[in-house]
């Protein structure tokens, strides 16, 4: 089992050396490989990654590296959906284009939803990768910026679920590349409420079919109990 810790910190390191995506799936193993382990994992996992960047790691890199996440969460926008609904309240409610606070505001939602997801029984693997998709997957949702390539992680992760709108958004993603069909490059957002309209409908129709609002229903009824009893002791 040791190994295998060793084995799967080595290579979660990788992946996050290409892409730092993976870090969110951090706070889904703790209570899954149970705290202990958990730390050892955390532990390899950063000095592995401390090793694989200190040959890169200078000035300029961290300054390159501010200015991509700046662009990524405060300038950049394509095919996106729940952000584009709050960019258009936005503009009604202020006048302007509120990317700059919704963007990152946006980020902190996705780390409160994993933050909670990591808290929430079963501590399995097979919840684990429902929850990694789920993690991944409110993260795009609220993302400013879905290239149609993005999906593949969902489609990855998907394999080890019984979920399966991903397949469905896979291929519905192609159609944000219309964009690239007018000299201006604007978005045919008919073409993107069309996509995210199915994709979202076969989302809530999964959810249904597999009881997730009826586990969610208990779930919010076993925090309101033991909150409203936590309350009671206090007094």
């Amino acid at each position: 089992m040791r190994k295998q810790i060793v084995l799967a910190a080595i290579f979660f390191s990788f992946s996050v050396a290409s892409k730092l995506l993976p870090l969110m799936f951090l706070p889904l193993l703790f209570f899954v490989l149970e705290w202990k382990k958990a730390i050892k994992f955390y532990l390899i996992t950063g000095l592995m990654i401390l090793l694989l960047f200190v040959p890169f790691l200078n000035q300029e890199m961290i300054t390159n590296l501010g200015s991509s996440v700046n662009l990524y969460f405060q300038k950049f926008e394509f095919n996106a959906s729940i952000y584009y609904v709050i960019r258009w309240i936005g503009y009604q409610v202020k006048g302007y284009n509120i990317i700059q606070t919704a963007g990152v505001r946006l980020s902190y939602f996705v780390v409160a939803f994993i933050f909670i997801m990591s808290l929430s029984k079963p501590f399995d693997y097979k919840s684990l990768f429902i929850k990694m998709l789920f993690a991944i997957s409110i993260y795009f949702f609220t993302a400013t910026i879905i290239h149609p390539w993005y999906v593949c992680s969902l489609v990855a992760i998907s394999i080890f679920t019984e979920f399966k709108f991903s397949y469905l958004w896979s291929a519905l993603a192609i159609v944000s590349y219309a964009t690239y069909n007018n000299a201006e490059y604007k978005e045919n957002l008919l073409l993107t409420t069309l996509e995210y309209t199915l994709v979202y409908g076969y989302l809530i129709y999964e959810l249904q079919k597999y009881n997730y609002f009826q586990q969610f229903g208990r779930y919010i009824e076993y925090q309101y109990r033991y909150f409203k009893n936590k309350k009671g002791i206090l007094k």
